[in-house]
């Protein structure tokens, strides 16, 4: 029951986390945090490789 709610808050904490600072990194490598630009950072992990995914659109 703890190491659910420890990943629950961990989850949630993230989240917010992750919402606070983005307008921040738009900022830096877009130069704008509205209209079309945007930059995005996704970790995935299949089992046996982890990968760290960019995408940028300007």
């Amino acid at each position: 029951m703890g190491d659910v709610a420890a990943g629950a808050g961990f989850g949630i904490l993230s989240t917010k986390l992750a919402y606070l600072i983005q307008p921040c990194i738009s900022r830096m490598f877009t130069g704008t945090t509205k209209g079309k630009n945007f930059f995005v950072v996704a970790p995935s992990y299949n089992g046996e490789h982890t990968e760290l995914n960019f995408s940028i659109r300007l």
